[in-house]
């Protein structure tokens, strides 16, 4: 059950433009040596537009000269790291971590049915084993560890998870939604295998550490594991129910920074990543290549927030116009139940957009605007202008179908109407017009209409281009959508 790699010392520059930023070595060692060096390096734990800068009107920093750690007098901004090799462990807060001191007679048990072993089954497993305490022998050998000092010299400053990448093998978990397009048009979703890994970040010995599993795109969709939370002076494991979190809960616009700064004070934390052994998939990651990358600012002028209206109405209702959506989205259905608002049920909803500076597309978790009940809201680069996207995601009481999948989506590019179904082009017509290609300046987004196709079968070998077929729905202002020209 244990995952090895060797690596040789690894030196890692920060640059001074994005674009120049030095790949980093796919290994085992490379997924904790680059967390090592977002904690390390002022040029990568702090990003701006331009990668190695970043300015506010509280937090001014050029290149490391600002962000200095504790021990030493000067900044980092290089790492050289010895070989090393990672083994298994297992945590629930990443504070108290161990290593098992000998595998349990029911390993082999399960060892040829490791993919289709029950939670239950795994939980048993590690409640047999011996486990001993991780010791200072263990830090950047076995598991990855860092304690950092960062300094504000100026306001009060909060500080964004604004993206992320992890590959491991051909799996990649990122803040993107993985579609497939041909000829432009969307019709099938990607999904990566679940993730072992774990990255805790520790700001405060008074805090509850923050745990993400790196492959939940939201909160909801964290694998929970029983993992080890203490053991006793023979080195038998209690275990209890992990309560990971995901990178999109520490986005700018979900009010629940990663970190908040004090004027002038200084921030003590710590950053610790390690394999979980009690995660099902541990073993089938054995062997397999790993990087990760993650960025974090906290310059967020040049943001501004996008809102998503629901004011969905059913498929099976015809006549709806724009003169009387709104109404229509609020009429009642079969047992009382609205025929309209379906992003306002227990889903998920994100917003994916091409972001022309960065070259890259990101996706943002969107958050529902307290006191209401239909809104929705996520931040957006103000220069992003077009190639956006709305989704609905499945939750996890969808047991048939894949974490994140798309059910409903609404789209804001040039040939968005070419690719509605009839039925959806028809409702177009009656409604505000064609779908804008842009927002132009509005931030304003009213989900009025579905695509025309009902009800999928979540068996049919078509059903994520059903899914990802666009949905009717406009740009405007606060008090409604704007007629297109378009």
């Amino acid at each position: 059950m244990k995952l090895r790699t060797l690596a040789k010392a690894l030196l890692i520059k920060a640059k001074q433009k994005r674009e120049n930023y030095r790949g980093i070595a796919k290994s085992y060692v490379s997924l904790f040596l680059v967390v090592i060096l977002l904690v390390g390096s002022a040029t990568a734990w702090f990003v701006s537009r331009e990668g190695a800068n970043i300015s506010s009107d509280i937090l001014k920093m050029t290149g490391t000269s600002e962000i200095r750690d504790d021990s030493s007098s000067k900044a980092v901004d290089e790492v050289i790291i010895p070989e090393f090799r990672l083994e298994e462990a297992s945590s629930v807060d990443g504070r108290n971590l161990y290593f098992p001191a000998s595998f349990s007679n029911n390993v082999s048990d399960v060892s040829s049915g490791i993919d289709t072993i029950t939670d239950l089954q795994l939980k048993t497993v590690t409640e047999g084993m011996v486990y001993r305490e991780a010791n200072a022998g263990d830090k950047n050998v076995r598991y990855a560890y860092a304690d950092k000092t960062i300094t504000s010299s100026g306001g009060k400053t909060d500080v964004w998870i604004k993206g992320y990448k992890i590959e491991i093998g051909d799996n990649v978990y990122e803040d993107n939604i993985d579609i497939v397009y041909e000829n432009g048009k969307p019709v099938n979703q990607k999904f990566p295998d679940s993730c072992p890994v774990r990255i805790a970040i520790i700001s405060d010995s008074a805090e509850t550490p923050k745990v993400i599993d790196p492959s939940a795109l939201v909160k909801s969709y964290a694998e929970n594991t029983d993992a080890v939370y203490y053991i006793t002076q023979e080195g038998k494991p209690t275990t209890q129910k992990t309560n990971l979190d995901a990178f999109s809960s520490f986005y700018y616009g979900t009010e629940n920074p990663l970190f908040t700064i004090e004027a002038g004070k200084s921030l003590n934390f710590t950053i610790v990543a390690w394999l979980e052994g009690t995660h099902k998939n541990a073993r089938a990651f054995e062997g397999k290549k790993m990087s990760v990358e993650v960025e974090i600012e906290t310059n967020v002028s040049e943001m501004e927030m996008i809102y998503l209206h629901d004011n969905t109405v059913g498929d099976e209702y015809d006549n709806i116009t724009k003169d009387n959506y709104k109404e229509a989205a609020d009429w009642k259905g079969g047992n009382g139940q609205p025929s309209g608002h379906w992003l306002s049920n227990n889903v998920v909803i994100a917003m994916s957009y091409y972001d022309t500076v960065d070259k890259t597309y990101k996706t943002t978790v969107m958050s529902k605007v307290k006191g209401e009940n239909y809104l929705y809201q996520a931040a957006i680069p103000m220069h992003v202008k077009t190639d956006i996207s709305f989704y609905r995601l499945s939750t996890t009481d969808d047991k048939d179908v894949d974490k994140g999948t798309v059910y409903n989506s609404w789209h804001t590019y040039s040939n968005v109407y070419d690719q509605m179904t009839d039925k959806a082009k028809d409702w177009s017509d009656k409604l505000f017009g064609k779908p804008s290609s842009t927002r132009g300046n509005y931030v304003h987004y009213y989900a009025i209409r579905g695509n025309g196709h009902g009800l999928v079968d979540h068996n049919a070998s078509d059903r994520h281009a059903k899914w990802l077929s666009p949905c009717v729905g406009y740009w405007g202002t606060e008090s409604g959508p704007v007629q297109t020209s378009n």
